[in-house]
């Protein structure tokens, strides 16, 4: 029995792997080239507790990922700005697979399958990178996410009109809004409550149902953001990463980083609008110490 309990507790303690692993509530920022927290060019890192985290994974010669989207398992979805591809990462950010198709923009619905948009059909791909459907979206589906009856997709076409498809029936929802003054790369989110997110050219621009518009601001670099909750991570003039109180619009973390180039930012197991289930917390270090302390005592005591 002692042996079987110091068996488990090294187990507990000794799992190791190459850099850091996304933890539940842990920004993920895509080529955090910025960052003053002792690397450079590095292809991505997390913010955790307010400080950066190197994942260990050189810039190049990987991809620019932009948009990313996490399943209920906690695997990370990344598109790759130079090559137009989806890859999936483990929480590690070891790359495990990448999908046979042409995207920028992603999102993911509550059966974890994901979107994959690039300017022409939209591409719907289990998670293994099955292909299970072409959706021939009008316009061409640059950017956008899944409203909470998992069938109507929001996006920007490649004229950056704002569109609605149902994914269920193949049939085009409401009419197109146009003159949104979108950004030139965009991304788009939509909330829990239903209300659009996207980049625009004075900052990020917030559409909730009954056409109000709000302006977070300034501009970020690439345009990138990220919602968690009422809040929501973006970056400031410099292009450093802050949080913003969606209510009051003011900045209630940050800055972080010295400035530089962010092209992806995602919150690592934050639901979606599509409901799907957020990935378990992952137990801290001072969780196992206590843990694996409390079975060498049992079993010295046996």
């Amino acid at each position: 029995m002692r042996r079987v309990l110091i068996a488990v507790t090294i187990a507990i303690l000794g799992v190791s792997v190459k850099g850091a692993t996304a933890q539940y509530g842990d920004l993920l920022v895509s080529d955090p080239d910025f960052c003053s927290c002792g690397f450079t060019w590095t292809q991505f890192a997390i913010l955790r507790d307010g400080h950066l985290i190197d994942m260990g994974i050189p810039r190049a010669p990987t991809p620019l990922l932009r948009e990313m989207v996490v399943d209920r398992d906690g695997f990370i979805y990344a598109t790759d700005e130079s090559l137009f591809t989806i890859t999936k990462y483990t929480p590690s950010m070891q790359p495990l697979l990448t999908f046979n198709g042409f995207a920028l923009g992603l999102a993911i619905d509550a059966s974890g399958a994901i979107y994959g948009m690039g300017g022409g059909d939209v591409t719907k791909f289990d998670r293994s990178g099955n292909v299970l459907a072409k959706i021939a979206a009008p316009g061409g589906a640059m950017t956008g996410d899944l409203e909470r009856d998992q069938c109507t997709l929001v996006y920007l076409d490649r004229a950056n009109v704002l569109r609605r498809f149902n994914v269920c029936t193949n049939s085009v929802v409401g009419d197109p809004q146009e003159n949104l003054s979108v950004f030139y790369f965009p991304m788009l989110r939509v909330s829990a409550n239903g209300d659009i997110f996207f980049s625009s050219t004075d900052g990020v621009r917030r559409l909730s149902p009954n056409g109000q518009i709000r302006v977070y601001g300034p501009p970020s670099y690439n345009g990138a953001f990220a919602l968690q909750g009422n809040m929501m991570w973006t970056t400031d003039a410099e292009d450093r990463l802050e949080q913003i109180d969606l209510t009051t619009g003011n900045v209630i973390a940050g800055p972080f980083g010295s400035g530089g180039a962010v092209f992806g930012l995602e919150v690592y197991g934050t639901p979606r609008a599509a409901v799907e289930a957020a990935p378990l917390p992952a137990l801290s270090p001072w969780f196992l110490a206590a843990l694996a302390a409390a079975l060498i005592v049992v079993a010295l005591r046996r």
